[in-house]
């Protein structure tokens, strides 16, 4: 939007910022209130900036509606019964637009987007400005209700180039150490968070986990391209979840899943060779099928809520973690960054995609995670809601900014519902070498989610890790399934001789990831050894699946 168009955002907004000391750029800036939404299917989310440099002047002179609204959504931590304000992830003296302040994360439900807009009309929002920024695709479904009802237009913005800027700025202005990895995965008293440094990110691969996936291959500010995606994602799993157990959010479900054995769901390979297969070392207790018990009339009879769902949760992350996985080798790239609030009081799954994309790639790969899961699409949001004609604003060192002309991208087509599902059905294979089959024996002991506390003001508790995690395979469904779900005095013992295995593998340097070794690039080598053997497994996982 040109610089021209800024004044039609503003609606009567006379006292709305009325600092003297203003220059006349910022007196271009929009009018406050200054945030940015993300319309997805199941969440919305959004991005607040609150002002804390407000003279006292300034403040006598500020329209009461704009007063309302932010004292409304700052002194507040749960809004109805399912808004929540994420307290835990504020970002404090942020400085934006030559104002200083704090930046709040907001979510609620999308189906709750009705009680939004008519909060919206009560507080008469419409007297502030006559637009609101978003992104996602409920900017365009809710477009129409939000003039009808708010007489307010929705300018709207492309997802995927917000979702990165919002990356890049939050890694950038946060205080605190955004991205992290968690090391030794496959052990739950050596597993533990650790930062990394993500100021030097590219290439990296961005795996943008909400109702359903999209896959970035990310090389520049300016060059990114969609590479792959599933419609499985999270919206799949709390769907069949709901379906399955009953539960009604995706936080009941986490918890049922975090009580639950997917051995008593899944079909191994031990049930169908009534052992290991040797001849491809894969273990008996390595999932052949997802779900295959329940073909039998007994087991369905026996099958157990908790175990319904933690048979759902593992076989979607792994799903999302083979396709992952296979754009990570072929676009060359060594970093994957896993986001999205499929991910948020989801323990489980990061250290399940941790494992796996560590083990099966001989430490070559590297899953990377953010502390702000999925606000960053609201939060590119609204660094766009601020650029409107002035683009300097949002960091004064422009050699390390993203370039706010996103419009450049040299985007590429987008694979077809037919093109991803042949991707994951033919080319996610991997053989037990080191790219198939995630040993699940080190993840079955099972983890306990933290009491979830909906629409608490303690709700950003929630987010602290679960007491206990899953190891599990990662590849197109097959799971290591060799596990006791409970979790014993004596710690974690590995079964079938998977103990010597990953003594064997911790003994070995070369499989212990560091940072400096993750920030080399991949070797050819490297990568000709991992598309040989997923060549070869192709060949057989048809036989052993069967």
């Amino acid at each position: 939007m040109a610089a021209g168009n800024v004044h039609a955002l503003s609606r009567g907004n006379e006292g709305n910022r009325s600092r003297s000391s203003m220059s006349p750029e910022e007196d271009d800036l929009p009018p406050m209130p200054w945030f940015g939404m993300d319309i997805g299917g199941t969440l919305t989310k959004l991005v607040y900036f609150e002002p804390t440099d407000i003279s006292d002047i300034e403040e006598a002179e500020e329209v009461e509606t704009l007063k309302t609204i932010r004292k409304y959504l700052t002194g507040n931590v749960a809004y109805g019964s399912t808004g929540i304000r994420d307290v835990h992830l504020e970002m404090v003296d942020q400085s934006i637009g030559g104002r200083q302040g704090t930046l709040h994360f907001i979510r609620f439900p999308t189906s709750n987007m009705m009680t939004f807009i008519e909060m919206a009309k009560s507080k008469n929002f419409s007297s502030l400005a006559s637009a609101i920024c978003a992104t996602g695709g409920g900017a365009y479904k809710f477009e129409a209700d939000f003039k009808r009802e708010v007489n307010l237009d929705l300018h709207k913005y492309d997802e995927l180039e917000c979702l990165l800027k919002g990356i890049h700025y939050i890694d950038r202005h946060n205080i605190r150490s955004e991205c992290y990895y968690w090391k030794n995965p496959q052990h739950l008293q050596l597993c533990e968070k650790v930062p990394f440094d993500f100021r030097n990110p590219y290439p990296y691969l961005v795996v943008n986990i909400g109702s359903g996936v999209s896959i970035l291959a990310v090389r520049s500010p300016t060059d990114y391209r969609r590479v792959s995606g599933t419609s499985l994602g999270g919206g799949t799993f709390v769907g069949l979840c709901c379906l399955l157990t009953g539960c009604q959010t995706f936080e009941e479900a986490i918890e049922l899943a975090s009580e639950g054995n997917s051995t008593n769901i899944d079909k191994s390979v031990g049930d169908i060779y009534g052992g290991d297969y040797d001849k491809f070392n894969l273990k008996g207790s390595t999932v052949a099928s997802s779900f295959g018990q329940m073909i039998s009339p007994e087991k369905c009879q026996t099958a157990n809520k908790c175990d319904l769902a933690r048979a759902t949760l593992i076989t979607i992350t792994n799903n999302i973690g083979s396709i992952a996985r296979m754009c990570a080798v072929t676009e060359k790239i060594e970093r994957v960054v896993f986001v999205g609030n499929f991910l948020r009081v989801n323990t489980i799954s990061m250290k399940l995609l941790a494992y796996a994309m560590d083990y099966w790639s001989g430490g070559a790969l590297k899953a990377l995670f953010l502390e702000h899961e999925g606000y960053f699409g609201a939060t590119g949001c609204l660094m766009e809601y601020l650029r409107l004609g002035h683009p300097h604003i949002i960091s004064p060192d422009s050699s390390s900014r993203p370039s706010s002309n996103l419009h450049q991208v040299k985007h590429q087509s987008t694979p077809t519902a037919t093109e991803t599902q042949t991707f994951t059905s033919q080319n996610c294979h991997q053989n037990s070498e080191g790219q198939g089959q995630l040993n699940s024996e080190h993840y079955q002991s099972v983890n306990k989610s933290e009491h979830i506390k909906k629409g608490s003001n303690n709700d950003h508790e929630d987010n602290q890790n679960h007491n206990k995690y899953n190891n599990h395979n990662n590849e197109n469904g097959e799971v290591d399934n060799n596990q006791s779900n409970s979790e014993k005095d004596s710690g974690d013992h590995i079964q079938n001789g998977g103990h010597n295995v990953i003594q064997e593998r911790e003994q070995d340097s070369s499989h212990k990831v560091q940072n400096s070794d993750i920030t080399d690039n991949l070797s050819q080598k490297n990568h000709s050894m991992l598309k040989s053997r997923i060549t070869t497994n192709a060949k057989y996982i048809d036989h052993f699946i069967s």
